[in-house]
């Protein structure tokens, strides 16, 4: 198999992790949330994505250098673009709901940090089709 398909996936989930450790900042940063409700949605915002992109970035590295673990590998790379469809979803709701009718357009443009906020999570989900895309490719050309 190509390199290059494993290290779309790999760059995907970096990507991914990147988004996550943006949105924990950004979590703890902004005091939204009370301390009752803390400890769930940590789970959902934090804990999911982040275990999900660390699972993949692992079993892609393990895939890579041994050329083992093949079904492991396209399990979690599917998991990493439903992980990543999430992602994009609720970031372009949160755009849609949150930044645009508020006024803050201008600091979403100037600043770095809501700008890769709202546009990893899209980046992370074309990189990771583009390899599942690949992997599919590739397996139908070894079976011919």
């Amino acid at each position: 198999m190509k390199y290059n398909i494993h290290i779309y996936g790999l760059i995907g989930s970096i990507i991914g992790l990147i988004h996550t450790f943006f949105r924990m900042f950004e979590a703890t940063l902004l005091t939204f949330l009370t301390m009752e409700n803390w400890s769930l949605t940590k789970y959902i915002l934090i804990y999911l994505p982040f275990g999900l992109c660390i699972a993949g970035i692992v079993i892609g590295l393990l895939f890579l250098f041994f050329q083992r673990f093949l079904k492991p590998f396209i399990f979690f790379i599917i998991l990493s673009a439903v992980n990543a469809a999430f992602l994009s979803f609720e970031s372009l709701y949160r755009l849609i709901f949150d930044v645009l009718p508020n006024g803050y357009f201008y600091m979403f443009i100037s600043d770095f940090f809501w700008c890769f906020l709202t546009i990893s999570p899209m980046i992370y989900f074309i990189i990771i089709c583009i390899s599942i895309k690949s992997l599919y490719n590739n397996y139908k050309k070894t079976q011919k």
